[in-house]
């Protein structure tokens, strides 16, 4: 892809990976209710209305860690090998969820970042097995940080400013 466009055909049906973008959210259209979407109509929903903010050169949006959160499509997740890339600011000593695709708790993939210690959990439960891959360094705080995840149906990796943090045995496709 160049510029945000996928160029040829892309096997998006196939599970492949096509190292294309499928979607891309920058927070710098500040629509009280609309995640808008950068590339392509993934567009999706804020809730509990969080604020838009400038940092520097970043635009992003702030959530309180309690009663606000971003719903995207479903279609985002629908892939056999899936990377999602991140760029984070913890400000507080407060965990939570940085992702969390799936129907329920019991059919679910998400990212967390535990209280206190600011260290990076991923986990997927699906048809009653449970699979997790954590990193045992902390995400600093105050500090923007590039969080990625690759997720390929049989391993999965979490990269913190490009340096990998974790990686294990992940049995699990995102789109399950």
């Amino acid at each position: 892809f160049q510029y945000g466009r996928i160029w040829g055909r892309q096997g998006l049906d196939d599970g492949a990976d096509a190292a294309g973008l499928y979607a891309n959210w920058q927070f710098n259209q500040p629509a009280t209710g609309m995640l808008e979407a950068s590339y392509v109509n993934n567009n999706g929903v804020l809730y509990g209305m969080p604020k838009f903010k400038r940092d520097g050169q970043r635009k992003c949006v702030v959530f309180n860690g309690k009663d606000q959160y971003a719903e995207a499509p479903p279609s985002v997740a629908d892939f056999a090998e899936l990377t999602i890339d991140l760029l984070i600011k913890r400000s507080g000593r407060k965990g939570g969820r940085l992702f969390d695709f799936g129907t329920g708790d019991d059919e679910c993939v998400y990212l967390e970042l535990a209280d206190k210690a600011g260290e990076l959990s991923l986990s997927a439960r699906h048809k009653g097995d449970t699979f997790r891959v954590a990193a045992s360094q902390a995400i600093p705080l105050d500090t923007w940080s590039r969080v990625r995840v690759e997720l390929d149906g049989s391993n999965a990796a979490i990269y913190v400013d490009d340096k990998e943090l974790a990686y294990g045995e992940f049995a699990f496709r995102p789109r399950d």
